[in-house]
């Protein structure tokens, strides 16, 4: 189901793009280099990336997987910072805290609603 679900998603997303490019322009590239750049931009940032999340999503369930993707901002600083060399501002420290901390309050109010729901079914009586 990961495959059909990137396709769409893909199609989607191109369809969009092809209007705005009716209005604003296109400029393709001039070489083999930004033919090269364009085609690995979309097969890993991209189809792979849609791909894994899909995925994933099937293999953990769809609850696990929103949680799991709200780290992509933090990582993708992390990897800037590792892999670019960019610099780490106190205002990107502040909001990798704030993500993270939005994570850790879904995540135990997700445990705490199934901790609930389940000691309210075993409390049920016939």
């Amino acid at each position: 189901m990961s495959v059909q679900s990137s396709a769409f998603i893909m199609l989607g997303t191109a369809f969009a793009y092809g209007i705005i490019n009716i209005f604003t322009g296109f400029v393709p590239p001039v070489d083999s280099l930004g033919y090269a750049s364009v085609f690995l931009i979309a097969m890993i940032s991209t189809v792979l990336a849609f791909w894994s999340f899909l995925n994933g999503m099937e293999r953990t369930g769809a609850s696990i997987a929103a949680l799991v993707s709200t780290l992509e901002p933090v990582v993708t600083v992390l990897s800037s910072v590792f892999f670019l060399s960019e610099k780490l501002t106190l205002n990107i420290v502040f909001g990798g805290i704030l993500v993270l901390t939005a994570l850790i309050v879904t995540t135990l109010s997700t445990k705490k609603d199934s901790t609930n729901s389940i000691s309210h079914e075993t409390n049920i009586k016939p």
